[in-house]
């Protein structure tokens, strides 16, 4: 059997050295982030794909900014779910560190593996950082689920927009509702949250996997009554928007209204994101 390539990226953290566990005092920050003056570098990464990027520097950026990710170029025959998981690190390890490598040493079967993201917590002193972490509350991890307009099959259920996996090179990991030309106007999604919240930011896009196959004016309701109409270009990337009012929410619909064209079809939804500071109620 072939020696399977290691996946290694280097990561170079902003800010002064490390302060860890046993000595908690000062603000409680992620310096592994571009804002807080990190960098990387990394041993692998897939080519540009659709004007989409997989370099390193993606996984320094929090997803409710760029949902890109680095991704390798290493080949398998199967996709793998996604999961996130948090460490806490015994005391001192890690004290007065400026950088970490991080080295993928076991995965199941995949292809392009690689990370959506990579928090690095530590305290520091001083308060110039600028640092945020939100939840997506419309994640089947944390057990928002769904309904929407019929779609093309079961293998193309709502609850693919519920995790983070791409259907930039897979279209059956996406929704797709089973609809053609102005019948697509119409066809919508409803994500109940596991939990009430305020959110602060919500994102949602066209079907990677789409081609021609794209709506250009959605309208997003929420449990309160507030409404917004958005338009959309013609093109396959997430877009995200502010939440501006301040009302508690348990759910999200987004309904479809306009289409590029007449010929359309098969429209649906990439992602649906609703992000917040924290939980309200169970």
């Amino acid at each position: 059997m072939a020696r399977q390539k290691k996946t290694v990226t280097d990561l170079q953290l902003g800010g002064s050295p490390l302060r860890v566990r046993g000595n908690e005092k000062g603000q409680l920050i992620n310096v592994a982030t571009l804002d807080n003056g990190a960098n990387c570098s990394s041993n692998d990464v897939r080519k540009t794909v659709h004007d989409t990027t997989f370099y390193c520097k993606n996984a320094l950026v929090s997803p409710w900014v760029n949902i890109n990710s680095w991704m390798t170029v290493c080949s398998s025959s199967s996709y793998s779910s996604t999961h996130s998981q948090c460490f806490l690190l015994e005391e001192n390890i890690g004290l007065g560190a400026t950088s970490v490598e991080i080295q993928v040493v076991e995965t199941p079967p995949i292809q392009n593996k690689g990370f959506s993201g990579i928090f690095l917590y530590a305290y520091s002193d001083t308060e110039n950082y600028n640092d945020e972490f939100l939840v997506n509350v419309a994640d089947s991890s944390k057990g928002a689920i769904c309904e929407a307009s019929k779609g093309v099959s079961k293998s193309r259920d709502c609850n693919l927009t519920l995790d983070l996996i791409s259907g930039q090179f897979l279209s059956h990991q996406e929704w797709m509702s089973n609809c053609l030309g102005l019948r697509c106007i119409g066809v919508y999604m409803l994500v109940k949250f596991s939990t009430a919240v305020v959110p602060v930011k919500y994102c949602l896009g066209n079907r990677q996997g789409a081609n021609k196959r794209l709506f250009s004016q959605v309208r997003v309701d929420w449990s309160s009554g507030s409404s917004i109409i958005l338009d959309f270009p013609k093109d396959r990337h997430l877009k995200c928007f502010s939440y501006i009012d301040e009302f508690i929410e348990q759910w999200i619909n987004v309904t479809v209204l306009n289409i590029h064209s007449d010929t359309q079809k098969y429209v649906g939804f990439q992602a649906i994101q609703v992000y917040s500071t924290g939980l309200i109620h169970s």
